[in-house]
Order: structure tokens, then C-alpha cells, then sequence
């Protein structure tokens, strides 16, 4: 009987310790998945930086359509980078550069819904995304925008967040936009205004 009991528990500390292997396996996996997902978000960056430091009209026609308003992003930042106050710098910044700022993060925020966008940023960028959606013909993604803004603003005191409406909005905005021609109108807005 001793012998039963002897082995049942060696049994048991084997499977404890493959049981402790594999979690510490999962464990290793997923930081590795997050480590290379933050090295490729950060060669991007480095990328989008060197190739686009400087702006011209050349730059701008000769772009990828998929690449450009991600560039064109990344040179307002930059500029705005070297002020001691981004948020007042911004202000200063004509409307076509505000748009194409506020729609850089747009479509980096809203790749898993569009309350992304708003859960990520404040002011001024959520204000100013229906009005750069509109500027860029995204009329349907601009109208979603407009009805989502309100439950993020916590200066709306006539709209309170709403997680149900949150959701159904999101659901219409996946419904109405297409990343591909988003990428495409924001080029064609970017080229017509540069």
C-alpha cells in the first residue's frame, strides 16, 4: 500500500512540475510575441522618421498611398517633438496639418474599433476627427465619429458613456469603413492640400 501512495505522489510532483513547464513555456511565448510586436512598432517609427524628416512634393507624390498619411503624420510629430508644449504648438498648426495629424492616430487607434480612438486620445485630436473624416470624404465613418465623441467627452454633460451605444456605433463603423480606401482618401487629401 506504502508503494501505491509512493508513486501516486511522485506521479502528482511530475505533473505539478510539467504543469509549472508548460505555464513557463505560455509565459515565455507571449513575451516574446510582445517584445517583437514593440521591436517591428519601433523599426516602423525609425523608418517613418528617417524617410520622411523632410516633406516635399516630390515625397509626397512618389509615396505608397498605404505609407503616406502614416509619414505625413510622422513629420508634423516630429515638428511638434521639438516644442516644450505640443498641445499649444498644435494649435498653431494650419487645418489641413491638424486633419492629417488627428487622422495619423486616427487610423493607428481605431485598427480593433473606433472607440479606440477615443479611449487612446483627448483634446484636441477626438474633437477634430469627424471634421477630418468629413475633410477627407469618409462622410459614414465622420457621421460614427460625431455619435461616438460625445460619450468619450467629459465636458458633454448631456451625453454620459454608454457602453451599449459604444458598441453598436463601433459595430457600424466596422460596417462603413474600409481601411484601403481610407488610406487612399487621406493620400489624395494630403497630395490636393500639400
Amino acid at each position: 500500500m506504502e508503494k501505491y501512495i509512493i508513486v501516486a505522489l511522485a506521479v502528482l510532483v511530475v505533473a505539478g512540475a510539467l504543469l509549472l513547464l508548460r505555464k513557463a513555456s505560455e509565459s515565455g511565448r507571449k513575451a516574446r510575441e510582445i517584445k517583437e510586436k514593440e521591436l517591428k512598432y519601433l523599426e516602423r517609427e525609425k523608418h517613418l522618421r528617417e524617410t520622411f524628416a523632410e516633406l516635399d512634393i516630390k515625397k509626397v507624390n512618389e509615396t505608397e498611398d498605404s505609407e503616406l498619411l502614416s509619414g505625413a503624420c510622422m513629420n508634423i510629430q516630429m515638428r511638434l517633438e521639438k516644442s516644450s508644449d505640443m498641445t499649444a504648438e498644435f494649435n498653431t498648426l494650419p487645418e489641413r496639418e491638424k486633419y492629417i495629424y488627428t487622422l495619423g492616430y486616427f487610423a493607428e487607434d481605431t485598427a480593433e474599433e473606433l472607440s479606440g480612438f477615443y479611449r487612446k486620445n483627448g483634446e484636441p485630436l477626438t474633437s477634430l476627427a469627424s471634421t477630418a473624416l468629413e475633410a477627407v470624404g469618409e462622410a459614414q465613418a465622420a457621421d460614427c465619429a460625431g455619435r461616438m465623441y460625445p460619450m468619450f467627452d467629459g465636458e458633454d454633460e448631456e451625453v454620459s458613456f454608454d457602453e451599449k451605444k459604444v458598441e453598436a456605433v463601433n459595430g457600424e463603423f466596422r460596417s462603413v469603413f474600409d481601411r484601403e480606401r481610407f488610406l487612399k482618401n487621406c493620400a489624395a487629401y494630403i497630395r490636393r492640400t500639400f
